[in-house]
């Protein structure tokens, strides 16, 4: 059975709303920089930077999601997608990204399936809490467990 899993409302907010903060304070910066006369030659380039960081963020927000089939997982978000088989899954482990610590599913990287812009190390790791605080048993680690047995084995 294929069901899509989207991201948790919490890790949405987490990724939205500073988002659309800091895009409120980039104007915010712009209007006071224009009104006041000072001539910033980095400023528009700083600018540029933070709309789009901000833009990418609220674009992740609202379309990634993980689709769990028979055949293996995949993640997708705007204009990037990647697809894994279970037979090809290495562990269930912990990884650290900007100082904290995520579970995710681990796959050595020739064995992954990349659609869009996006690369990644040797690993390629799909992290799961971002789909649910308790995701061992929710009906994603249900499934996970149904399909892929040898990730839960010591």
């Amino acid at each position: 059975m294929k069901r899509e899993y989207h991201l948790d409302p919490d890790i949405r907010k987490t990724l939205v709303v500073p988002s659309f903060i800091i895009i409120g304070v980039r104007e915010i910066l712009n209007i006071v920089i224009l009104l006041s006369g000072i001539k910033m030659d980095m400023f528009p380039w700083l600018s540029l930077m933070l709309f789009v960081c901000a833009a990418i963020n609220i674009v992740v927000g609202y379309t990634e999601k993980l689709v769990v089939s028979p055949d293996g997982i995949s993640l997708e978000q705007a204009g990037f997608s990647l697809f894994v088989k279970w037979e090809d899954m290495d562990r269930i482990a912990f990884h650290r990204f900007l100082g904290v610590s995520y579970e995710g599913i681990f796959t050595p990287r020739e064995k992954v399936i990349f659609k869009g812009f996006w690369s990644y190390g040797k690993e390629v790791p799909i992290n799961l809490f971002r789909y649910g605080d308790d995701w061992r048993n929710s009906e994603l680690g249900q499934q996970i467990k149904q399909y892929a047995p040898h990730l839960f084995t010591s």
